[in-house]
């Protein structure tokens, strides 16, 4: 899984491992700590960034969101500050259907835009097995 050493990495150290920390290029290559610190930081998407969205799919799709543009885009897309709580509570208010479409069509990365499709898509099709 793809990760940026100085946010997810960083992150991972500091609130899963309980120290500072920014892993090397080279320590992210190696698969076994590249699932770990990737399996960690959606822990801490789920558990801290994106903490007060109730809804289990609607905070799946934050966790795609969040995981490909960083959780700092998706409170910017939602709120012209980007205030977490205003963000949360916008989301909360959503209808699941809704939330998705946003995420789509709305959110400020075009990347993101594509990466949530892609992985939602993906999702439905790996679930059929």
């Amino acid at each position: 899984m793809q990760l940026k050493a100085n946010t997810a990495g960083r992150d991972y150290f500091a609130l899963i491992k309980g120290y500072q920390h920014t892993p090397s290029a080279a320590y992210l290559y190696q698969p076994a700590q590249n699932i770990e610190l990737a399996s960690g930081y959606l822990k801490i998407l789920k558990s801290h960034y994106l903490k007060g969205i109730w809804n289990p799919t609607k905070l799946q799709y934050a966790m795609i969101a969040s995981y490909n543009g960083g959780a700092g885009n998706l409170w910017q897309s939602l709120d012209p500050r980007g205030n977490k709580r205003n963000a949360i509570n916008r989301i909360n208010k959503m209808t699941t259907k809704e939330f998705y479409w946003f995420l789509t069509n709305r959110h400020k990365r075009g990347e993101t835009r594509h990466y949530v499709r892609k992985v939602s898509s993906k999702q439905q099709k790996y679930r059929r097995l």
